[in-house]
């Protein structure tokens, strides 16, 4: 009997958890969900910012990751879900707020990055105690 239980407190935690996005198979934001699609032409002269969501635990489920590019709202990001944005050279901030839920309190969660043309920058949104938070992927 204690067997049983200790396997089904496993099997619910794994079911929980978070996992790591798959840059190369993650499935792109729909159309309906970008909000500059000038940010989706990609150019010789620009570099790449791929931002790509964690399948996170069931609390993050319910809700988007709203996804900032200097402070413009560009895309709403469902779990699993990537979008790549094409930016002219130069300093970017990249940044992620909870959509949904009671997110008016939250703090967009920011990062800087230089991108030069020809330049892909990939990274991580996930869950991160309350709200989303953002990081270059390693």
């Amino acid at each position: 009997m204690r067997r049983l239980i200790v396997m089904g407190l496993v099997l619910a935690c794994a079911g929980c958890s978070a996992v790591p996005p798959n840059f190369n198979s993650a499935p792109p934001v729909p159309a309906d969900r970008v909000f500059d699609q000038a940010l989706t032409v990609p150019g010789t002269e620009k570099g790449e910012i791929y931002l790509v969501r964690w399948t996170d635990a069931a609390g993050a489920a319910i809700v988007d990751a709203r996804v900032y590019i200097d402070g413009q709202r560009v895309a709403n990001l469902a779990k699993g879900e990537g979008f790549r944005a094409f930016v002219s050279s130069g300093n970017h901030t990249v940044g992620v707020k909870v959509l949904g839920l009671d997110s008016a309190e939250q703090p967009v969660r920011t990062r800087d990055v230089a991108v030069a043309a020809g330049d892909v920058h990939r990274y991580e949104i996930f869950w991160a105690g309350g709200g989303f938070d953002i990081q270059p992927h390693l």
